[in-house]
């Protein structure tokens, strides 16, 4: 029929048989395609079992048996499952969502290079680089260190870093990324004692000197770039088991040392 006006009347048995034909409400307000057999609300040309044109507001419950995915973009999704969340874009897993019964986990990214950027009132407040596994705070670019920070800190407690021990050799090297407090015993007459620099930059440093059980142990050569007061290299505790610390400011170029000698 082409037009329909009475009242039609629907039993338990009634079937509509349609074929490869269409059913159109209301110039696509509900739409049956036939040959397809899909339903559209809003369209003539669902592409889907159901294809909605327009908005759609739901006063209770969606339930999704696995993902929602981004029309026209298949690797843009959020992908359900059981106690998991996962929010994926460009085929990356951005952010993921876990309740496991133990431990509940937010997750940043995807263990790949991805970067996470935070702006709280500027750019880069908080700044995680996927490549590198370093953070920055207020740092814009890549942060330089495993923590770099663009401004003044405070703590209410004091910064505690394990002690380093250097293996003895006769010459030390002693790699400041390793920690900024670091000692050694030495152990012969003429160590060389030499710096790796710190990847982070300008830096407080602090190398206990431990004379050995025998003493007069001596350092003679130090690292290149060290300046001392007056230009001049301190001379060590010479007694048996004494206590010399070292302490440096870096500035990026040089380190800016002097001595406190037998400590006791």
């Amino acid at each position: 029929f082409t037009d329909f006006s009475d009242t039609m009347t629907v039993d338990a048995t009634t079937t509509v048989a349609m074929g490869a034909n269409d059913l159109n409400f209301d110039s696509n307000t509900f739409v049956i395609d036939g040959s397809a057999d899909n339903v559209g609300i809003g369209t003539a040309t669902p592409g889907e079992k159901l294809e909605v044109s327009g908005d759609i507001k739901v006063t209770t419950d969606i339930h999704v048996g696995a993902n929602l995915i981004h029309d026209g973009d298949t690797d843009t999704s959020i992908n359900f499952g059981v106690d998991d969340i996962d929010i994926i874009v460009g085929n990356e897993t951005m952010i993921n969502f876990t309740e496991d019964g133990t431990q509940d986990i937010i997750e940043l990214g995807d263990d790949g290079d991805i970067d996470v950027k935070i702006s709280a009132g500027v750019d880069s407040a908080m700044f995680i680089e996927g490549s590198s596994s370093n953070v920055g705070i207020s740092v814009i670019g890549s942060p330089g260190a495993k923590l770099e920070i663009n401004g003044t800190t405070l703590t209410t407690t004091y910064l505690t870093k394990t002690l380093t021990n250097n293996t003895t050799a006769a010459t030390i090297t002693v790699d400041w990324n390793v920690g900024n407090k670091q000692k050694v015993t030495l152990n012969q007459a003429g160590h060389t004692i030499a710096f790796t620099n710190p990847t982070g930059g300008i830096g407080s440093f602090s190398l206990i000197l431990y004379q050995d059980g025998t003493g007069s142990r001596t350092v003679t050569t130090w690292d290149t770039d060290i300046k001392w007061p007056s230009g001049t290299s301190p001379t060590l505790s010479s007694l048996a088991s004494a206590l010399d610390i070292v302490s440096c400011i870096y500035d990026g170029t040089n380190y800016l040392c002097q001595a406190g000698l037998d400590y006791q």
